[in-house]
């Protein structure tokens, strides 16, 4: 599992299943967590750090990333170091 070296990416990630209630009924959050892996197949640069700078939001503020009012997301998502890249990833763990 990818996600599982980039623990602020999956704190994000999981509030964002949670708000959209993305874990089917039945499955685990591990195995919920695995099916994303395909999503966290990009550069393992972008990725570290896009989940040290996510290591640094307090839970608020990781619960609007994944599941704020749009323009309270936006703002957070500009304050990351690769706002284009945060939004595309968080965009595709929603949509997976």
């Amino acid at each position: 599992m990818i996600i599982g070296k980039y623990p602020g990416i999956k704190l994000v990630s999981l509030f964002i299943a949670y708000d959209n209630d993305s874990i089917p009924e039945g499955s685990t959050e591990e195995q919920w967590l695995l099916s994303l892996d395909h999503v966290f197949e990009v550069d393992s640069d972008d990725l570290a750090m896009l989940d040290q700078w996510c290591q640094t939001l307090t839970n608020e503020e990781a619960e609007t990333l994944a599941a704020g009012e749009y323009d309270n997301m936006m703002d957070i998502v500009a304050l990351s170091p690769k706002p284009e890249f945060c939004n595309l990833l968080f965009n595709s763990v929603f949509e997976a």
